[in-house]
């Protein structure tokens, strides 16, 4: 998505989307937005090839890394990742599940850079055996309970609502 960071003008960000990893590989980009240089960037990555991690770049070039102490990719299955980064911290959800926090300083300095789905920066490039889906990039920082919710609604509709399968027929006579 082109030019869509120059949208973000807060520190608060939320960028979520699905990813289907048929060969998780070391370094692989999901989505996310890295500045020129490697200057200012929100990203999710892969740590190792079972691991996620979370990554903000302040404008001073400073990283800032929040990733799962445990194995958060399965092969082979839908896998939902979040990253919240809400001024002083930022947060990583794997599968609606808090998993890393790390403290921040600094802020995103707006640029013309784009939103990448599948790389970064042109680079992290992922097996051709990757998905991804509902990406989404938002200026606000999600609570937890949005992240859980999100989670929970795309990955089991029936958990999240119930419809009433009672059908009864109608007549003219009822």
């Amino acid at each position: 998505v082109p030019s869509i960071s120059s949208e973000i003008v807060s520190s608060d960000v939320t960028l979520t989307g699905w990813t289907y990893a048929g060969t998780p590989t070391t370094h692989s980009g999901y989505f996310g937005i890295r500045g020129v240089g490697g200057n200012g960037f929100y990203i999710l990555q892969l740590q190792t090839t079972t691991n996620i991690e979370a990554r903000f770049t302040n404008a001073g070039s400073t990283n800032y890394d929040a990733s799962s102490p445990t194995p958060s990719i399965t092969a082979n299955q839908w896998n939902y990742s979040s990253l919240v980064l809400d001024g002083t911290a930022l947060r990583f959800y794997d599968n609606g599940t808090a998993e890393g926090t790390s403290t921040v300083t600094g802020a995103f300095t707006a640029t013309t850079d784009s939103l990448e789905i599948g790389a970064v920066y042109g680079q992290f490039l992922e097996a051709d055996d990757t998905s991804h889906d509902e990406v989404r990039l938002a200026n606000v920082a999600r609570s937890a309970a949005w992240v859980s919710a999100e989670y929970t609604n795309q990955s089991t509709t029936t958990d999240f609502y119930t419809v009433n399968n009672d059908v009864r027929e109608w007549n003219s006579t009822n």
